[in-house]
């Protein structure tokens, strides 16, 4: 039962449901499909605020929701899209249409949220596909066609050894974007069922000593509590996404010898654990980080380190986490995957 201003009934339906006072943000009643999307009781719900629920982005800050209840309240319907945060911390995107109704005599606004998360996932994937499709394999490919074609007219000059290592570079490019989107699709079609519990530090070891030989010029080691153990419910895109981290903090430092620290941390208390890539290279173009974000233009993705931080991004969420990238505290970059940790999996069960 709802014990509130929303009819008993309310609670067997399966959309999200908010009553909000009509001039403020306030939350009064909320039925029981909020509280499982949300994360947090109805008790707690009626105590929080839009800014509680939502995330940090100036996107979605309380003013313009306040705005738009108000519009409602005034006989403005309205819908939009709009991104919050759940009770333990997961980013969600809903569909929010706002109404004003009567209920017991007085005037509120309706709230119906419905969950479309899978929906902007699958088309950012979309979007990045095509962009790939569209620009980067094809111009990448006129690229080989051109060389492929002056090295034809230059077979007995001394320039052709430069001529076929530039079609061999292009070529791997090519490979590396096949390859990054086939692992997107696996990444989209997987499900709980493919997923295992993995100890972090572990596998970061296991990587740290495999890459070492790829890149011999970087210095690449495991930080951290040596001592700590950090489990993880996970499938293959956690190594994709580690994979990518650490290529991407070499392959794009331009030191003579790049480094880059791997670490791994479980906060038992928060249930979650978390694993960071730091390097020691130049900034990660704002543009490609914003894009990543869904704040920006997929265009401002470039085929290299772009197409590798979308893998991260859904690799981690995939898993139910989330990926940040911020300047370390010398310099560098931070690449910051927040996963649920195992226990918190098992609890869920």
């Amino acid at each position: 039962m709802s014990g509130g201003l929303l009819p008993e009934f309310a609670d067997l339906l399966n959309v999200t449901l908010l009553i909000h006072h009509p001039e403020t943000d306030e939350i009064l009643d909320a039925n029981a499909a909020a509280e499982s999307l949300y994360g947090y009781s109805r008790t707690e719900l009626r105590e929080l605020t839009i800014s509680d629920i939502s995330t940090e982005s100036p996107r979605f800050h309380q003013s313009k929701a306040e705005q738009r209840i108000s519009d409602a309240a005034n006989g403005d319907s309205r819908s939009f899209e709009w991104q919050i945060r759940r009770a333990d911390d997961e980013v969600r995107w809903v569909l929010v249409s706002l109404s004003r109704v009567r209920l017991g005599g007085a005037a509120y606004v309706l709230g119906e949220i419905q969950d479309i998360t899978e929906f902007k996932r699958r088309t950012r994937r979309l979007q990045l596909l095509h962009r790939i499709i569209r620009h980067n394999l094809r111009n990448e490919m006129t690229v080989v066609m051109g060389r492929a074609g002056y090295l034809e007219d230059a077979l007995e000059d001394e320039d052709y050894e430069r001529q076929a290592e530039l079609i061999r570079e292009v070529a791997q490019k090519v490979g590396d974007i096949t390859d990054s989107v086939a692992q997107i699709e696996e990444i989209a079609t997987n499900d709980s069922t493919d997923f295992i519990p993995v100890e972090i530090t572990g596998l970061l070891d296991e990587y740290a000593a495999e890459l070492a030989s790829e890149f011999p010029e970087a210095t690449i080691t495991v930080g951290g509590d040596r001592g700590e153990e950090a489990w993880v419910f996970a499938d293959q895109g956690l190594r994709y996404a580690i994979e990518h981290a650490i290529e991407n903090a070499v392959v794009h430092n331009d030191a003579d010898d790049p480094t880059v620290t791997l670490e791994a941390t479980a906060d038992t208390r928060a249930g979650r654990v978390y694993l960071r890539i730091v390097d020691d290279g130049p900034p990660i173009p704002e543009s490609e980080i914003d894009a990543v974000n869904a704040e920006g233009d997929v265009s401002d993705v470039r085929h290299g380190s772009g197409v590798g931080l979308f893998v991260m991004k859904w690799c981690a969420e995939s898993l139910g986490g989330k990926l940040d990238i911020y300047e370390g505290e010398a310099g560098g970059n931070v690449v910051e995957f927040t996963l649920p940790s195992l226990e918190t999996h098992d609890d869920a069960e």
